[in-house]
């Protein structure tokens, strides 16, 4: 929530199905390449306070990774569902 605009509140999204949530998800770079009127907007999981906990030390475990990889080599990023989320490295092509 901002602080600049005490107007500006959450809004929370239920699907019915697993799957409509994962096909706005993963669709939303869409939306932020399409123009100027969905930029100001984030889109997140809805996570609970151990799951937010869990995504933060496995951030962390990412930046560590990244950090003492100094080839470049590769790259780090998770991946999963909130609280299941692991961390995946991937060979950077050149």
């Amino acid at each position: 929530m901002s602080d600049q605009n005490p107007s500006v509140r959450p809004l929370l999204v239920s699907f019915t199905k697993y799957g409509g949530k994962n096909l706005i998800m993963n669709s939303l770079h869409k939306l932020k390449s399409d123009g100027h009127l969905f930029k100001p907007f984030t889109v997140v999981h809805d996570m609970t306070v151990w799951e937010r906990a869990q995504c933060k030390d496995k951030l962390q475990e990412v930046r560590t990774k990244a950090y003492a990889d100094g080839s470049g080599e590769y790259r780090y990023v998770l991946r999963g569902q909130p609280g299941r989320m692991e961390v995946a490295t991937f060979r950077i092509r050149q």
